[in-house]
Formats: C-alpha cells, sequence, structure tokens
C-alpha cells in the first residue's frame, strides 16, 4: 500500500515462453567492427595500462615510466601540517574571514596613518620656520605683515565690543541709551 502511488515498472527482460519459443544463437549479436593489427595492439596495452593504474589516468612522468615497463610507485600520503591546524592558525583565519565579510581592510592601519601624516605637518612647519628665519624680509613682505596685524586688531576690537554688549544686562544698556540720548539732547539746547 505505501507504494500504491508509484506505477509499476515495465519489465526489462523478454519472457520466452510469452512470445513463443526461439532461440537465440550467438552469431545473432552484432560484431564489432574490424580492427587492423595496430589499433588491436595500442587498445591492447591501453586496457593492460588500465588495468596496471587501477583505472587512474598517467601523467607525462608515469608514461615514461610505464615505456620501460616498470610498475608505478606507490604514491606517498600527504605529510600531516601542524602549523594547519593549530589553534592560532585557526583564530587568525576565522578573524580575516570575519573582517572580510564586514568589509574591513585589515592592511590599512588608520592610527598609524594619522601619525605620520602629524609627524610630516611638523617637520614641513618646522622646515617653512627655518626658511622664514633665514631668509632677508622684503618691504613688500613687512607691508603686508603689517597690514595683517591692523586687520586682526581691528577684529579682536570688534568681537571684544560684541562680547561686552552681550554680557551687559538688557536694563544697563536701555539705561546707557537714555542717558546719551539725554546728553546729546541737553548739549543741543
Amino acid at each position: 500500500e505505501l507504494y500504491s502511488c508509484f506505477p509499476e515498472p515495465d519489465p526489462d527482460y523478454v519472457n520466452d515462453e510469452e512470445e513463443g519459443t526461439t532461440n537465440h544463437d550467438e552469431s545473432d549479436l552484432p560484431l564489432p567492427p574490424a580492427l587492423t593489427a595496430e589499433e588491436l595492439s595500442a587498445a591492447v596495452s591501453e586496457a593492460y595500462d588500465l588495468h596496471v593504474n587501477n583505472g587512474v589516468s598517467m601523467t607525462s612522468d608515469d608514461a615514461a615510466a610505464s615505456s620501460s615497463k616498470e610498475p608505478p610507485l606507490i604514491k606517498p600520503k600527504p605529510l600531516h601540517n601542524p602549523c594547519l591546524e593549530s589553534r592560532e592558525r585557526q583564530a587568525l583565519h576565522r578573524e580575516l574571514l570575519m573582517n572580510y565579510r564586514i568589509g574591513k581592510d585589515v592592511l590599512q592601519k588608520p592610527e598609524l596613518n594619522k601619525v605620520l601624516r602629524d609627524r610630516r605637518e611638523k617637520e614641513k612647519k618646522k622646515e617653512w620656520e627655518e626658511l622664514k628665519t633665514t631668509r632677508e624680509r622684503t618691504s613688500l613682505v613687512m607691508k603686508l605683515e603689517e597690514r595683517a596685524n591692523k586687520l586682526k586688531e581691528e577684529e579682536e576690537k570688534k568681537t571684544k565690543a560684541t562680547t561686552e554688549k552681550t554680557q551687559d544686562p538688557e536694563l544697563t544698556r536701555m539705561h546707557r541709551k537714555i542717558m546719551q540720548k539725554s546728553a546729546t539732547s541737553f548739549e543741543q539746547t
């Protein structure tokens, strides 16, 4: 009942009783194609080589050895490699695989790059300062430096004034404005 859903296969044999009695001679079987003597000897030697090598195909080294009719040597098993099975290597391999899966580049070292970049910047600044001190300053450079210093001072004054204004309470500022207006109106009259 378990296999009732599967159809019963057709038999792959011929029942002589059903078809009647017919004698099948060996002469009824098809003959293999006729081979020349060279082809026959090549086929026999190939079959012998396959039998000797247990069905393993030969490489060029094995073919050279078989030409001298020596039996092939037994190939040794690969040696046990303790490096491949060590816990440290397995842990390293696991970590590398995990980093590869998340897309992290293990060869890139951002801390080292940052330190090296800082060193290069310091060296460039040092070289620039040395060049500044060794060169004689021209009148144009001196004028530009003076102008830059004046601009810095003006900016500092503006920022100082704005910070003082914001630090005063609202009542004090209003009182100051009223006093200034009254003083100007008093002077005009």
